[in-house]
């Protein structure tokens, strides 16, 4: 890669950082105490263990560590975007139940939305922090012992 490409990436990663903390700064607004005690046990629960995986994804999305894979980040993304649409519908099937007023789930929908959100941008932080680092940095350079597949959530209905 020419040394452009790269010096392209310092600003990107640099705007990405800050961008990741404004996402922050927007979920921790809307994650005021109590917030959730609307919820049930088995909801709260689920938005607890996407809090927890979002966590852990921003823990391996560090470029810089021994055992980096943006692979493994990419699937541990996926695998929080498909948890996230399914509190997102329950949320709403708690709605149409009349367990959960409309404006709790649209505050809590925005919640979600900003944990996902959080969860991308580091994905996307992380990508360009390891093409500016080391610009031969492929996608496909990890190896296979780096692409252990995140533990799944367990589901709580």
């Amino acid at each position: 890669a020419e040394l452009g490409d790269v010096l392209v990436q310092v600003p990107r990663a640099n705007a990405r950082a800050l961008e990741l903390c404004e996402a922050v700064a927007r979920f921790r607004a809307r994650a005021t105490p109590g917030a959730d005690a609307c919820l049930g046990p088995r909801l709260r629960t689920r938005l607890r263990q996407l809090q927890l995986a979002v966590l852990h994804l921003i823990d391996d999305a560090d470029p810089f560590a021994k055992d980096f894979s943006l692979v493994r980040c990419r699937a541990e993304l996926q695998a929080i975007e498909g948890h996230l649409t399914g509190v997102r519908l329950r949320m709403h099937e708690a709605c149409a139940m009349g367990e959960l007023l409309p404006t709790d789930v649209d505050q809590l929908c925005g919640r979600v939305d900003e944990l996902g959100r959080v969860a991308e941008i580091a994905v996307q932080l992380a990508a360009s922090l390891a093409y500016a680092r080391e610009p031969w940095f492929s996608e496909d350079e990890a190896s296979v012992a780096n692409i252990a597949s995140p533990p799944p959530l367990r589901a709580v209905a």
